[in-house]
């Protein structure tokens, strides 16, 4: 498990090889299932955080 640069997603690999990657701050799964790096790297470019899920995660003092 690890934090891709920037540290704004957390990637893990799976049993089969290939990594999933999570957003920090909003929890959100952005990437799974994926053997390319340069895929994983692209989908987490793509992602935008939903601006109210961040502020219930801060409400409930979820902060990543």
């Amino acid at each position: 498990m690890s934090l891709s640069p920037g540290m704004q997603f957390h990637r893990t690999q799976l049993a089969d090889g290939a990594w999933a990657s999570f957003c920090i701050r909003c929890l959100r799964l952005v990437a799974s299932d994926i053997r390319d790096p340069n895929l994983i790297v692209e989908a987490e470019a793509a992602h935008t955080c939903d601006p109210a899920t961040v502020a219930r995660l801060r409400e409930k003092h979820i902060r990543p």
